[in-house]
């Protein structure tokens, strides 16, 4: 999953109303300085440490690179 990370919005910055009973889906990603970050280049995505996108891996056996998912509520 390629996550674009300007289009994320803080958990601090969502409103809660607990009298609204309608759905919600969010997803949770746990993103720090250790995180890999990406930028786009011609369609190919080039590890950057400045760049916009994170890339979550899904299963990694070796636990190489660490998960960005956390949970989807």
């Amino acid at each position: 999953m390629i996550i674009n990370i300007n289009k994320l919005t803080s958990v601090k910055n969502i409103p809660m109303d607990l009298t609204n009973t309608s759905p919600i889906v969010y997803l949770l990603f746990y993103i720090d300085e250790n995180t890999p970050r990406y930028k786009r280049i011609n369609g190919q995505y080039i590890l950057d440490p400045n760049g916009s996108y994170l890339i979550d891996h899904g299963i990694d056996i070796l636990n190489r690179v660490p998960r960005v998912l956390k949970y989807i509520g």
